[in-house]
């Protein structure tokens, strides 16, 4: 995998075990503020698999660079 990041798009992919995504989303609740700057963190997808995650997350981000490409 080459990144768990997108700072152009802002999204990224957290690694948990299956047991504590709900957990885990409670806590995106939970969380305000980054280094004082106000934040939403969601969940967007889940995935059993990191590399369905990757490839799917690396399609999107063509597509919108095709897309900004255009205008």
């Amino acid at each position: 995998m080459d990144k768990l990041y997108d700072s152009d798009t802002q999204t990224g992919v957290v690694r948990v075990g299956n047991k504590y995504v709900d957990h885990l989303k409670a806590s995106f609740a939970l969380i305000k503020n980054i280094n004082k700057h106000p934040v939403i963190v969601k969940s967007i997808k889940t995935s059993g698999a990191l590399s369905k995650i990757n490839n799917k997350q690396t399609k999107n981000n063509n597509k919108k660079q095709k897309n900004t490409k255009k205008s």
